[in-house]
Parts: structure tokens; C-alpha cells; sequence
């Protein structure tokens, strides 16, 4: 049986079944908002520096010989450490090459006494290199009135000539200077952008 046409300006009566839903489609996403949303920053308060620390700064940075004393102290106390660290114990051995048979005590004692030159030759030469750098690098810094990655390269380049040793060649010495002053400039520009 076919259904009579339906007409359109019918209204549905009482007892006929409420018409099917239309297939609901997804909701679309809400609109961004015309205007950014601005988040306030919590900001921790400011505590000037005490008249104490702005002497102790301008001390640290003015002074070229306390600079140089302290980093010569500090250089060796480490160059101390890591002669401890990295020390060669070479086992005694006769005129042969034999190796020596020692009690427990004498090998305790021959390995401190090497443990101790290797100690004392660290720290003289970490104690030269700090003191030198640093004075050189501080008087560089008060010539050129700037502190920037050239004054670590001419710093470094006037240390590594300068422990290039007595009596070496000029090659030695151009040698120490380019090493030791491209070096310089490497970890001055790293230290500034990282």
C-alpha cells in the first residue's frame, strides 16, 4: 500500500509519531578568541647588592695582582690534585730491568715519593699557567678598556709562549701561542652564549 502524499503546510496530528531525528552532526570546534589571552608572570623580588659585595666585586675586577696571586694559588692546588690523579707509579726496577722485589713498605714508600714529584710538577705548572693567564688577560681588559673573546685569545697567546719553555725554537713558541690562544677564544665565545 502506498502512503497518501504528504502535504507541506500539514502540521503533524497528535497521534502520529514525532518525526525521526536528523543525523546530528559533530560539533564544530569553539572559535579562538579574537584576543590573545595574556598570562601574568609571577616575578621573585630583586635584592640589590649590599654595599660589601660592591667592593668585593670591583676588588675581584679592578685588581690585577690579587687576580694573579689567586688564580696562581687556585691553578695549583688543582694541578696538586691532579698530579695525585693521574701519577705514573712505575714500578722500580735494577740495573738489568729486572723488576724489584720490595716489602709492602718500600713499594708504599717509592710509589708516594713518584706520586708526590708527579704532584709538585702538576702544580707548578697548573700555579704558572693561572697566574700567567690571568694577569695577562686583566691587563689586555684595562688596554682594551672591553672584555670580549679577543682578550682570552691575546691572553692565551701570551701564555702559551710563554710556558713554551727556555731555549726553545720560534716555532715552539708560535706553536703555544696559536694552541693555547685559539683554545682561549673557543671556551671565552662558548662561555658567552651558553
Amino acid at each position: 500500500m502506498s502512503e497518501p502524499p504528504k502535504d507541506q503546510n500539514t502540521l503533524p496530528s497528535d497521534d502520529a509519531p514525532p518525526p525521526a531525528p536528523e543525523a546530528s552532526s559533530p560539533t564544530p570546534p569553539a572559535a579562538p578568541p579574537s584576543h590573545p589571552v595574556l598570562h601574568t608572570k609571577q616575578y621573585a623580588q630583586v635584592k640589590m647588592p649590599t654595599h660589601e659585595e660592591l667592593m668585593q666585586q670591583d676588588l675581584m675586577n679592578d685588581s690585577c695582582m690579587l687576580r694573579f696571586v689567586m688564580s696562581g694559588v687556585v691553578g695549583g692546588a688543582l694541578g696538586g690534585v691532579m698530579g695525585l690523579v693521574l701519577g705514573q707509579h712505575n714500578i722500580p726496577v735494577n740495573d738489568k730491568g729486572e723488576p724489584l722485589t720490595l716489602t709492602w713498605r718500600e713499594s708504599f714508600k717509592h710509589a708516594a715519593k713518584e706520586y708526590r714529584a708527579a704532584s709538585w710538577s702538576y702544580t707548578k705548572t697548573f700555579a704558572k699557567f693561572g697566574a700567567v693567564y690571568s694577569a695577562s688577560e686583566c691587563a689586555v681588559e684595562k688596554v682594551r678598556a672591553k672584555h670580549d673573546m679577543y682578550n682570552a685569545g691575546i691572553a692565551g697567546c701570551f701564555t702559551g709562549s710563554v710556558l713554551a719553555g727556555k731555549g726553545a725554537g720560534l716555532q715552539s713558541y708560535a706553536f703555544g701561542c696559536a694552541s693555547v690562544g685559539a683554545f682561549s677564544m673557543a671556551i671565552e665565545y662558548y662561555m658567552e652564549h651558553y
